[in-house]
């Protein structure tokens, strides 16, 4: 095989694309929007936190997590070729909890039982005297549990430095297309018909004329500017209603999020999300009442029924890579070899098989 055509330019189309230039095939990105980074946030991949944490996400199916963990494991060296070493917070991810929210967390430990993550292996579990000595910003807190293989990067320094690269690399980038219809080695658009081995839409819920099942799950964030904030790496705050997370960030500025709320709506952030994502915040750590809010974003995730990604073919014969739901920074790089191998061997078959 050697062109591929993709349809979408989010994290998953430009990681897709740039695995397959690395792997010596030719590629076409189209995109609705215009090439380029994208400042306004027009889609799920900007307004994503960053957050690779596949062990904190115990509340998902033990496939997610080993997923999550696989794809974890190419992280380091992904964001390496990229250039983005230093913005790679390898820090891990603190989970606490108030005392009224106490329960939650022995719920969350009961969790990671189930799933094998034992501690002493995947964490470790400090009392109030060795959070204080460890990680004195959070000694409120009656305890933590540490999960030291967590990380973060910031999405939209990978998505630029992912366009940089496939630009670099002669990648036929068509901006301002919008794609009509998908086929095996085909897409149609209103500036015509692009012609491949292989075709993928990454598209994510504007593949729903295709994929009925898709719905959006709208995730809410706020970032601001902290300097009298000192947290050198994620806190997880268990919540009754939100998985809340705190995403230390260069320059002293902090990303709180996300909510997760069953509903297509992209507007700006409602009061009642700001309120909840900055009392919590504070609630974390006092230094966040004189700080500074930067921006807020909020868009929609495609989520698939079962939360799940999944990677399969369009009736028509196109592949497709969708439903990435809340994992989609964390999942691109496993998402894009496993489905770059899947295209790799249908077309290596269906050549044989031709005549």
């Amino acid at each position: 095989m050697s062109h591929i055509a993709i349809a979408g330019a989010g994290i998953m189309g430009r990681t897709l694309a740039w695995w397959s230039l690395n792997q010596g095939h030719r590629v076409t990105l189209l995109e609705t929007a215009g090439r380029g980074s994208d400042p306004g946030g027009n889609g799920a991949s900007w307004t994503a936190a960053g957050m690779l944490t596949p062990n904190t996400e115990v509340d998902v199916s033990p496939e997610l997590l080993a997923m999550g963990r696989a794809s974890l494991a190419l992280w380091p060296a992904f964001a390496d070729a990229l250039g983005l070493a230093h913005e790679f917070n390898r820090g891990g991810c603190w989970v606490v909890a108030h005392p009224q929210d106490r329960e939650q967390l022995l719920h969350f430990q009961r969790r990671l039982a189930r799933l094998e993550l034992r501690e002493g292996q995947s964490y470790r579990s400090l009392s109030a005297s060795a959070l204080a000595a460890e990680l004195a910003p959070l000694s409120r807190f009656g305890g933590a549990l540490y999960f030291p293989e967590e990380a973060s990067i910031p999405p939209r320094r990978v998505l630029e430095r992912l366009e940089r690269d496939l630009r670099r690399a002669d990648c036929d980038w068509r901006g301002d297309t919008t794609v009509l219809a998908l086929g095996a080695r085909h897409i149609d658009t209103d500036h015509g018909t692009v012609y491949a081995d292989a075709t993928v839409d990454c598209r994510g819920l504007g593949a729903r004329e295709q994929l009925t099942t898709l719905r959006g799950v709208r995730g809410e964030l706020v970032e601001v500017r902290a300097p009298a904030v000192d947290l050198p790496a994620l806190v997880r705050l268990m919540h009754p209603r939100y998985a809340l997370y705190i995403v230390p960030r260069p320059r002293q500025h902090f990303v709180i999020g996300a909510t997760q709320i069953e509903s297509d709506d992209t507007g700006p952030i409602s009061v009642r999300s700001a309120l909840e994502l900055l009392s919590a915040a504070y609630s974390v750590h006092p230094g966040f009442a004189e700080a500074r809010i930067v921006a807020t974003r909020a868009h929609c995730r495609p989520a698939l029924p079962d939360n799940h990604p999944r990677i399969g073919r369009h009736p028509g014969g196109a592949w497709y890579i969708n439903g990435l739901y809340r994992h989609g920074i964390l999942l691109a790089p496993l998402l894009a070899r496993e489905a770059l191998r899947q295209l790799e061997l249908t077309t290596t078959r269906e050549e044989s098989d031709t005549p």
